[in-house]
């Protein structure tokens, strides 16, 4: 992998998108899944097939795990280090970076908790 320089990456509209993707990403992907699932539920009941659930849940794996790389692909751009209290753009951005970094996995995890009764339990139980 090449050696870029962060300043002029983080500058750049790219660098920027990059940082609010990482950031973004896993959260609309945790609300896409709990929006949609709960709309859904109806037809699966009707159908009496889950696949829809299991594609959903893939689908917003596949969108966070999209953020989780853009996060460490910036975070290891901007050096791989704690954010100090610096005001320059390289420290906002390892900040955004490692912040996106800790919200990705979060939201990563829960999309997986969000997925776990879909695979256990029959969507039209009451």
């Amino acid at each position: 992998m090449e050696k870029r320089d962060p300043l002029s990456y983080f500058m750049q509209h790219k660098g920027i998108a990059a940082l609010w993707g990482g950031v973004l990403l896993a959260p609309f992907a945790w609300a896409l899944q709990l929006g949609v699932g709960y709309a859904l539920v109806d037809r699966i009941c009707e159908s009496g097939h889950s696949f829809l659930h299991h594609l959903l849940a893939l689908v917003a794996l596949l969108i966070a795990a999209a953020g989780l790389y853009l996060a460490w692909h910036s975070w290891h751009i901007a050096g791989p280090q704690w954010p100090d209290s610096g005001g320059d753009p390289i420290s906002r951005s390892r900040f955004m970076a490692l912040g996106g970094l800790m919200l990705s996995v979060f939201f990563t995890v829960a999309i997986i908790a969000q997925w776990l009764p879909t695979l256990i339990l029959d969507p039209c139980s009451r």
